[in-house]
């Protein structure tokens, strides 16, 4: 029994470290390049079965998120077939044991949602979405719309209802969160490869935006690598850890390849306020000490310049 509990300690220790969020990235690139999306989806059930079951917090739900839209580049999962009502059966109960564990601290959650505003402003817009739905012009457009809107509000809700509102935890999120636009970033490099294989030339791919995939287009990419960007800036500001800062600069430079590659002219707009942003971060990070933190950090910007 006491072999039993340490073992799900430690496996509900690693399930809340950043190394599950790597390692649930690693797993979405694999079923990516080998473009096996039931497996991916398969996964996904059985890793959340797992956090449920061992009572693991949800702090790695971004990289767990991009396990199941994101490991596809053909969807080739038929609907409906045996592999679809199996996923369907899995997913079914990792809702119905999510459930079980909200009744169970149904007073504890309810005391952390009621004067978190954020999740009823998410509330508000999934609500006022629903109701443009009376007069819209492109009602498939809208429904796809409400799906992000409320895939956000629920990963919103998750989060605050599992997550300690702690350092640590927030740490978490943030490196999950850069890892995972890493990891996309990493497929779009290996479909530049394999278009270029296949004989494509490069100009032909970049102008006409051949980098776009299955679940996955140039507006998407954009979006998360700015994210991303303005997340790995924080993280630098803020913890001085020389190895982790070396890699955050590395990710930064795969990010900027990766928005240029993309040819996507909202996100070249919205890199200029992204770079803004991220200058503003940094010194609201480093107000203290601010000339002799800005002279070392400055060795970090060559790569940027070269």
């Amino acid at each position: 029994m006491e072999q039993m509990m340490d073992f799900k300690k430690k496996t509900k220790y690693f399930m809340e470290s950043i190394w599950f969020g790597v390692l649930i990235s690693i797993i979405t690139l694999v079923t990516f390049m080998f473009d096996n999306p039931t497996l991916g989806y398969y996964i996904f059930g059985v890793i959340a079965l797992s956090m449920i079951i061992i009572g693991a917090d949800f702090r790695n739900i971004i990289p767990l998120l991009f396990l199941y839209f994101g490991c596809w580049n053909n969807n080739n999962l038929p609907i409906p077939s045996v592999e679809f009502y199996i996923l369907t059966a899995l997913l079914g109960l990792d809702g119905l044991l999510f459930i079980i564990r909200i009744c169970l601290r149904f007073k504890y959650y309810i005391c952390k949602l009621k004067r978190d505003y954020l999740f009823f402003t998410l509330l508000g817009i999934l609500a006022a979405m629903l109701i443009s739905l009376i007069n819209t012009p492109d009602m498939k457009m809208s429904w796809i719309g409400i799906g992000y809107q409320t895939i956000i509000t629920l990963t919103y809700l998750v989060v605050r209802l599992t997550v300690p509102n702690e350092e640590k935890a927030r740490k978490t999120i943030v490196e999950s969160i850069i890892i995972t636009a890493v990891m996309i970033s990493l497929e779009a490099c290996y479909l530049l490869f394999v278009r270029l294989y296949q004989g494509a030339e490069f100009d032909y791919i970049i102008h006409m935006k051949k980098l776009t995939f299955g679940w996955c287009h140039s507006n998407h990419f954009t979006a998360i690598i700015n994210i991303a960007i303005l997340l790995s800036v924080y993280y630098f500001s803020k913890y001085r850890d020389i190895k982790k800062r070396v890699l955050i600069v590395v990710a930064n430079l795969l990010f900027i390849f990766i928005n240029v590659l993309t040819v996507c002219r909202a996100g070249y707009i919205a890199l200029l306020p992204t770079f803004i942003i991220s200058i503003v971060i940094y010194f609201i990070y480093n107000k203290k000490y601010l000339k002799i933190k800005i002279k070392k950090d400055a060795l970090y910007l060559i790569p940027y310049v070269v």
